[in-house]
């Protein structure tokens, strides 16, 4: 009946009211919702509702598409169809002109979807990048249109939620069924009269010969026993000129290859429907109408607890649903298809938790309509799954805008699927035990590309103020100023790169990035091995690395959402652990940096951030998240900064986060080394230990709080443990045995890893997904943005009010309890005047206009540029270092060498000087060139 438009259609209510039903002939309508009617060129999401083929509308608000107008820049249309026996009656037996009847409701989607085509661009989007989708029914009209070379040019993308290709009736099954309805509806009418007695029905007749017609086959075990297929009456019918084979089977040869599919199904879909008192009995007959008597057998030995209710949703739901979807993706890869799976396994807690994750309860989740009519019959009582709503949606928005939603795609070997829950997961179901938490193959990667782009910030943690306090030698106030170059593109570019972040696909950001990171190690070592370094160079280095670290924090902190999951605490304090803890990594290469030597350093800095790009590549992509408006970049970031500013949560997390950047952050990139190389004569392996001492506390914390779990009050942990680590860090101020040093640093690390976990935890549950990468940008500038201003002000005063055992005044001369050997100044360097070698207590000490220090018994004692050192003889060199020998700290006689360069090799040293110290005297001497 190509010619009568009729269809069932119900009030704008929730997807569970119940109202009286109308009528209309003229009902092929569409709903059109847009961010913009402009010229946007926009991804359109044609929506196919559900209904079993027999009722429903595309104006229900489950399918109202406001959230992805806002938060996916995507047009949305949704549309209606002919139901029923009006849209699926196979009357090819009365004529040519009734050869496609059996389809008229896929006729009436190809229509839509031609008229998408030819009128969307008025309303802002793009008939070159549709996407069709469908839940039940519209998803098996999905799959069909998928199938149907009618359709193939008039969608990119396919979503099929809960259905597959299975759901046809073959032309013998739709003949009997047309037999039976015109029994019911027509009983005294045949041949040319039936089709003249049909436009003469009424449409309640027709409604009661479709109810008859359907009571007939579905009784019993089930329609399979006489259609021979399990799918129910008016159902599309295969056999046809438009569709001449099953939509399965068209698949399977190749069509529709070039369209990406997303496909899944629910948990537990048939727990909607009900089967009264399930018995074994009841369940085995189910099983036998499906054929599936032995695949039961199987379900019982999978599943030994499981009771005979638990069974039958487990067999209905998969022979429905899972496999069907599962097919339609192994019918695709031969053809080099795309196609991602999911599981939807959230359980409702409606009606005494038995709906668990029943059918259809996922839309209102990818359409992120919660707080929409009837949607709270469906979830039951207790918080609303907001954040899985917002991940399932950002899925969703990222597949629809032409991207991966956020997980390997499907194939036979891995069976990769997304299990959307609480704690979503990816879950590779060729693994015994399908069913278990299995990596999360996003973040997996995400942390690796963050382990190797923070290795070398731990190497550059140790190079880079070993090279301006040890190797250049400079003052406190330069050591300030070179720390605050490198800090302080954070403070004027970081919200910058919020703003980026928020704007283009995070994942592919970092990896750019990654790889330009690359380029400056690599020139540098260039620098370091052509003899050109200088303070100067230093510096420059310094803003590049930090320009670009500004553009990569913010996009990085805020992708870790994307791959999280739901558990974000527990996500936060993992990547808390990494960040750290791999740095510790990078500090053990940087302690070798004096042996090593910088361009190798370097070097190795470079390599792996390519390999963190390389890393990061393996993320599955991610589309950006647009606002749904155009904003200049100013008022994009005044908006991240004005939403932190009002924020209860954000803004007192991200303050106290600032004071720690300020008077915290300055300690550790200033004092720190300074103390190491002027109290404890330290050098690159001293700053290393140092800072890895103060990294393995903030691990060692992560680790704990990993093991307790959520904290409830995260804001108060915070607080304390800023009180408590201002403490330890007093302690500072006291002249500590080394020892003793490296135990406050460890304690002051464990004190910072509870603060950096607790406010990144506030600040990342807080973030709104459309505005976090800026968000976390405020909070990267409240951290990183107040070092800048710490390591300055920090050095100035270091050298304005200088500790014990700092001085720029001369020395004061020695102690009653030291011996002077040498019987006065002993010039041991052309740039280090007045210095003096004494035995001090049987220690070797150097005296200079620094003051005293201890020059260690079994390492090299050297000026802080390597322009001295007072070692053994001569022939004590290992691998190119002078040895010093131990019997110096018992007072015997031993010999000290002064030179003007570092020497390598005997040959260097012709020409130095070099004495004969004893508790007598010393006496001077010249090295031979032998």
């Amino acid at each position: 009946m190509p010619h009568r438009q009729l269809a069932i259609c119900v009030p704008s209510g929730g997807l569970t009211d119940s109202a009286s039903v109308r009528y209309a002939e003229d009902c092929l309508y569409l709903n059109v919702s847009t961010p913009a009617a402009d010229d946007g060129k926009r991804a359109v999401l044609v929506w196919i509702h559900g209904g079993g083929y027999r009722t429903g509308q595309g104006s229900i608000p489950w399918y109202n598409g406001t959230a992805f107008n806002k938060n996916g820049d995507i047009v949305v249309v949704s549309i209606n169809y002919r139901l029923g026996a009006l849209g699926y009656t196979d009357l090819s037996h009365l004529g040519d002109t009734y050869a496609n009847s059996g389809i008229n409701g896929i006729l009436d989607q190809i229509a839509a979807l031609q008229w998408v085509q030819d009128n969307i661009a008025a309303f802002g989007g793009d008939p070159n990048r549709v996407t069709i989708a469908g839940e039940s029914a519209g998803a098996f009209s999905v799959a069909t249109l998928l199938g149907c070379d009618a359709a193939q040019g008039l969608f990119q993308r396919a979503i099929p939620q809960s259905g597959g290709a299975h759901h046809t009736l073959p032309k013998a099954a739709a003949e009997k069924v047309t037999r039976t309805f015109l029994e019911q509806l027509l009983p005294d009418h045949d041949g040319i009269d039936q089709a003249l007695a049909l436009e003469a029905v009424s449409v309640e007749d027709i409604l009661a010969a479709q109810q008859a017609t359907i009571g007939h086959f579905e009784q019993g075990a089930g329609v399979a026993n006489e259609l021979g297929v399990a799918v129910s009456p008016f159902y599309p019918a295969h056999g046809t000129p438009l569709l001449p084979a099953s939509p399965l089977d068209a698949i399977a040869n190749g069509c529709g290859k070039n369209v990406a599919v997303l496909t899944g199904s629910n948990a537990h879909e048939t727990t909607l429907w009900g089967y009264g008192d399930i018995s074994e009995e009841k369940l085995e007959r189910i099983a036998a109408g499906y054929g599936a008597e032995s695949v039961l057998a199987a379900y019982r030995r999978a599943r030994p607890r499981a009771s005979v209710e638990d069974l039958l949703i487990a067999l209905t739901t998969d022979h429905m649903f899972r496999i069907p979807a599962i097919r339609l993706a192994e019918a695709r890869e031969p053809h080099g298809a795309q196609t991602w799976m999911y599981l939807f396994a959230w359980e409702s807690r409606a009606f005494g938790g038995r709906l668990k994750a029943t059918h259809a309860l996922e839309i209102p989740f990818t359409f992120n309509n919660l707080d929409r009519a009837g949607v709270d019959v469906f979830l039951g009582p207790g918080a609303q799954p907001q954040a899985l709503a917002d991940e399932m949606h950002q899925a969703w928005i990222a597949f629809i805008n032409g991207d991966s939603p956020g997980w390997p795609a499907y194939n036979t070997s891995e069976r990769v699927t997304m299990t959307f829950n609480t704690q979503s997961d990816f879950v590779n179901t060729t693994i015994p035990g399908a069913g278990r938490r299995s990596i999360n193959y996003g973040l997996r990667w995400y942390l690796t590309g963050t382990a190797l782009l923070l290795i070398p910030g731990g190497v550059q943690m140790v190079l880079f103020p070993w090279l301006v306090t040890v190797v250049l030698h400079e003052t406190p106030t330069r050591v300030g100023l070179a720390q605050m170059a490198s800090q302080l593109p954070m403070l004027l570019l970081i919200l910058w790169g919020g703003w980026l972040g928020d704007r283009v696909d995070q994942r592919r950001l970092l990896i750019g990035l990654s790889c330009a990171m690359a380029i400056p190690p690599m020139v540098m070592a260039w620098v370091f091995h052509a003899g050109h370094f200088n303070y100067t160079l230093l510096i420059i280095w310094a803003l590049v690395g930090g320009t670009f670290a500004a553009f990569v924090q913010p996009a990085r902190d805020a992708l870790l959402n994307r791959v999280a999951g739901q558990d974000i605490q527990r996500i936060v304090i993992l990547a808390v652990g990494v960040q750290f803890g791999v740095q510790i990594f990078g500090f053990a290469l940087g302690y070798n940096a004096d042996v090593l030597g910088p361009p190798l350093l370097l070097i190795i800095m470079s390599s792996l951030m390519l390999g963190a790009a390389l890393a990061t590549s393996r993320i599955p992509s991610l589309a950006p998240k647009p606002t749904g408006k155009t904003q200049h970049p100013l008022t994009a970031i005044a908006e991240g900064v004005k939403l932190v500013w009002h924020d209860r949560a954000l803004a007192p997390a991200i303050g106290q986060t600032f004071s720690v950047g300020i008077f915290f952050a300055g300690t550790y990139v200033v004092l720190l080394p300074l103390m190491v190389r002027d109290l404890y004569n330290g050098g690159s392996a001293e700053i290393a230990t140092t800072f890895a001492a103060n990294m393995l506390g903030t691990v060692v914390v992560t680790f704990i709080l990993m093991r307790i779990g959520r904290t409830a009050r995260p804001g108060r942990v915070l607080l304390i443990a800023a009180a408590v680590s201002a403490s330890v860090l007093s302690l500072l101020m006291f002249n500590l045995p080394k020892p003793l040093f490296y135990a406050v640093v460890f304690l002051w690390g464990c004190c910072g890893g509870i603060g950096m976990t607790m406010s990144r935890t506030i600040v990342q549950e807080a973030a709104t997904e459309s505005h976090r990468a800026r968000i976390m940008s405020v909070y990267s500038l409240g951290l990183m943005g107040g070092m800048p201003i710490g390591s300055f002000t920090l050095g100035i005063v270091t050298e304005w009010v200088l500790p014990p055992g700092y001085t720029d005044a001369p020395p004061p001369g020695p102690t009653s309890d030291t011996t002077i050997l040498s019987g006065g100044t002993f010039l041991l360097a052309e740039n280090i005047a007045d210095s003096v070698v004494v035995i001090s207590n049987n220690t070797l000490v150097a005296w200079g206009p620094r003051g005293m220090v201890e020059l260690p018994n079994d390492s090299i004692g050297m000026d802080m540029r390597g322009k001295w050192i007072v070692a053994g003889d001569p022939a004590d060199i290992e691998n190119g270092n002078l040895v010093l020998p131990s019997n110096v700290a018992s007072g015997d006689p031993a010999r000290l060498l002064a030179f003007n360069s570092d020497p390598r090799t005997t040959e260097d040293l012709a020409g130095a000087l070099y004495a004969i110290v004893s508790e007598e005297g010393i006496e001077v001497f010249e090295t031979e060139s032998d």
